[in-house]
């Protein structure tokens, strides 16, 4: 049996790519250089773009809006996947995400039972069945920021007061 036909769903997608290059502890550059060759030998066109220090994510969503993107591979830690979910969320975009833990604790991975990702089955992970994941959303307001307007921000697992939001 032909390989590539077990990855029937990546044939012909136009993907996504969000990488945050220096993530965590699988060395997250290498790891989606491995994952866009995969991609491309199996029949996807792939955007890749790749956090820096004044892009986190989110701005690269707006790159969802402009195309007809199949799904947002997002291959870097919690920071990275709540940057681009924000993007995506503030722009009304509902385009599916497969999130590739590459991060160093991976919180929300752990919590959905995500084991760590080493890249040896990328298959696995993006034939996968499409789950529903709730999503937070909280307005604050901060007098330090004189607009008078509150600020929108969602969260994928945890929201944080106080000391534990300063850490």
């Amino acid at each position: 049996m032909d390989k590539n036909l077990e990855y029937e769903p990546v044939r012909g997608a136009h993907i996504l790519m969000i990488v945050n290059p220096v993530s965590g502890r699988i060395g997250g550059e290498h790891t989606a250089d491995k994952l866009e060759a995969w991609l491309k030998e199996n029949g996807a066109a792939v955007d890749r773009f790749e956090t820096t220090e004044t892009e986190n994510g989110s701005g690269y969503t707006a790159k969802l809006a402009e195309n007809d993107y199949a799904r947002v591979v997002v291959l870097g830690g919690d920071g990275t996947l709540n940057a681009v979910l924000n993007g995506m969320l503030h722009r009304a975009l509902r385009t599916p995400i497969t999130y590739l833990p590459a991060g160093t604790t991976n919180d929300f991975a752990q919590t959905l039972g995500i084991d760590d990702f080493s890249g040896k089955d990328f298959g696995a992970l993006l034939t996968c069945e499409l789950q529903r994941q709730d999503i937070g959303r909280i307005r604050s307001w901060s007098p330090a920021s004189g607009s008078g307007e509150a600020a929108v921000e969602y969260y994928d697992q945890t929201l944080s007061v106080g000391i534990d939001a300063a850490i």
